[in-house]
């Protein structure tokens, strides 16, 4: 009976060992599939896409102010005008409508919410106001942008302003 018993232990030593080593790979493989699906970049790397635009802009660079933006001929821009896609479009169409420093005035922003659409995608949206003083006409509005991870950064693919 001591023969089985050291044997039945021995057979429950050796499935708990190599056990252990099979939970161990699951965990591992686990953690890197949950590891890659967290978002690519944080709030804090959306709020300085947006902190460098304002600083681009009431620098009077309007091709500075655009590296937040997606380099895409997909990238698209809303206003009450309508629909513009691309991003040599809009970076043309800031140019005309602010051809200098003084024309484009200080911007600031207030931002209202930043939440994730979803996480794992690193897509998230930012709601906020826009404000530019100082200008030959001062204007302010809302914007709606939509972020997504482009090479590990965050940049603007859709913007929803008026």
């Amino acid at each position: 009976m001591r023969i089985f018993f050291r044997i039945l232990l021995g057979i429950v030593i050796t499935i708990s060992v190599n056990g252990c080593g099979y939970g161990d790979r699951i965990h591992h493989e686990e953690f890197h599939r949950k590891f890659n699906q967290m978002p690519k970049y944080s709030f804090v790397d959306v709020q300085k896409v947006l902190d460098d635009q304002i600083i681009q802009w009431n620098n009077g660079s309007v091709d500075g102010f655009m590296k937040g933006y997606w380099q895409s001929d997909s990238m698209l821009f809303i206003t009450s005008k309508g629909p513009r896609y691309g991003y040599q479009a809009v970076s043309d169409s800031y140019k005309k409508n602010y051809p200098s420093k003084e024309a484009m005035g200080t911007l600031r922003f207030e931002i209202v919410k930043m939440q994730w659409i979803e996480q794992q995608a690193s897509i998230c949206e930012v709601l906020g106001k826009w404000h530019i003083d100082e200008s030959s006409s001062p204007k302010s509005g809302y914007f709606s942008l939509i972020f997504k991870a482009i090479q590990g950064k965050p940049r603007i693919v859709i913007d929803h302003t008026w």
